[in-house]
């Protein structure tokens, strides 16, 4: 058995975890689904809940020359601690940091659940609303 997920904002579908990385605007949401599956990709109903923990890094896309002015971005990881009821828990996350993100999963409370499953998420910045002058 392992526990398997998949990620999806407005309009773009849902795309398994390993699939190839989903694309977002700064200030999307997108929603996280993740299924207990076993090897033929059957839902797996357990009498107890599972607790897997959701960690989503990001890594910032920062221009050096242009981001002297202020506070810059830096690399950060969020846990996220979800319960599967069912075989199947979803998360809502809002990605507001330009860059690379990856989502992954860790800490099954049953140690022998495969939760290799993992998502790239590209984001990328809106259209200026405000400009900075730097020195």
């Amino acid at each position: 058995t392992g526990v398997a997920g998949s990620a999806d904002s407005a309009g773009n579908g849902s795309r398994p975890m390993t699939a190839r990385p989903l694309q977002l605007t700064a200030g999307d949401v997108a929603t996280v689904h993740i299924r207990a599956l076993d090897a033929f990709g059957n839902l797996v109903v357990h009498g107890e809940e599972i607790h897997v923990l959701l960690q989503a890094e990001a890594i910032p896309e920062l221009d050096e020359h242009l981001s002297t002015g202020g506070t810059v971005p830096s690399h950060n990881v969020t846990t996220y601690e979800l319960g599967l009821r069912k075989g199947e828990a979803t998360k809502t996350i809002l990605f507001e940091l330009a860059g690379e993100h990856s989502l992954r999963l860790t800490k099954p409370s049953n140690e022998h659940l495969d939760v290799t499953s993992m998502a790239r998420i590209k984001v990328i910045a809106r259209k200026a609303s405000k400009i900075d002058v730097c020195n």
